[in-house]
């Protein structure tokens, strides 16, 4: 609660927390802010590292054309990671890969509203898991390999992201007695229960 009293009502927080690469869609976030409806409005914050000084120093370049203001966190342990989310107001995963990504739970714990690109297999578990999640998926780019987007579909996915962006204020914040219920501990009361049978 402490954590969240310390958001800028003048500013719409973003935050991204994983590696600052191209293939988890970061090169595309950075991009789409161009396409944002009101950019001084809103305040990305980048948790997280690169394989390479030549990766971050693109990054960071990339960072200062944006019509946004980009601030960079570094690796952050859990704790603070949790509260910089708490800080802000939405969690974005514009990845071209993905398995199941806990980071998006942990981000609906701390109560952010979601934007996620629509990977096989995470919105058909994520709504099961918490149907009333209020996540916004955003349809991938064309894909050459796994994880290679086709570079002429990338404008049309940035754009896509961007309304995203735009809408995700007046998404659902998830509900935290659902998202709860995906917790550490309610898992460790359901194999108990099991167990108990």
């Amino acid at each position: 609660e402490e954590a969240k009293s310390q958001r800028d009502s003048d500013k719409f927080r973003i935050i991204f927390a994983g590696k600052l690469s191209e293939k988890k869609g970061v090169h595309s976030l950075l991009r789409c802010l161009n396409h944002l409806e009101n950019p001084e409005n809103t305040e990305i914050l980048l948790a997280g590292g690169c394989s390479s000084d030549a990766e971050l120093e693109k990054v960071k370049a990339m960072a200062l054309e944006s019509p946004c203001r980009v601030i960079f966190l570094g690796k952050l342990d859990q704790k603070t990671l949790a509260k910089r989310m708490n800080q802000s107001d939405a969690f974005i995963l514009p990845s071209f890969y993905e398995g199941l990504p806990l980071v998006l739970i942990e981000a609906m714990a701390c109560g952010l509203r979601t934007i996620c690109t629509d990977l096989p297999g995470i919105r058909p578990w994520l709504n099961k898991a918490l149907p009333d999640n209020g996540t916004l998926f955003v349809a991938p780019p064309k894909m050459r390999n796994t994880d290679e987007p086709i570079p002429e579909s990338l404008p049309e996915f940035e754009i896509r992201l961007a309304r995203a962006m735009d809408d995700v204020r007046q998404a659902k914040v998830p509900n935290e007695q659902q998202v709860a219920l995906l917790s550490w501990d309610a898992l460790c009361v359901k194999l108990t229960q099991i167990f108990r049978r």
